[in-house]
């Protein structure tokens, strides 16, 4: 599948994700883009698959309706991964995370969340 076609084919089901999840949470597209810190408009062009938003207004978005941006992205549910992780030393810095205060954790994964963001911006544009 060319890029182009894979950027349609994917913005097309992320309109179709956050239109379902606004209206399963009743909420106007002015409602969301309040709650986001949007503008309307935009909320409006993102559910017509117009344009598709960048890394900060997908995460203000996931959000704003309490999903993970993996679901918004491609429909992925956020649950624990059971595969197997192989690169030892990104395990072992997972495990010492796993260690700290649970405020730490959370900064971790806030960390984490917006550079995967940043990545799959990245790479639908590519």
């Amino acid at each position: 599948m060319s890029a182009a076609r894979s950027r349609k084919k994917y913005g097309s089901d992320f309109a179709q994700r956050l239109r379902a999840l606004r209206l399963q949470k009743n909420l106007s597209q002015s409602e969301l883009a309040d709650k986001a810190g949007l503008h309307f408009t935009s909320v409006s062009r993102y559910e017509t698959g117009g344009v598709f938003p960048n890394a900060d207004a997908l995460k203000r978005i996931s959000e704003a309706l309490e999903v993970s941006g993996d679901y918004l992205l491609d429909g992925q549910d956020g649950a624990v991964a059971k595969a197997k992780l192989e690169d030892t030393g990104l395990l072992q810095l997972f495990q010492e995370v796993d260690r700290l205060a649970r405020e730490d954790k959370e900064f971790f994964k806030r960390v984490m969340e917006t550079l995967l963001f940043r990545y799959k911006v990245k790479s639908m544009a590519s």
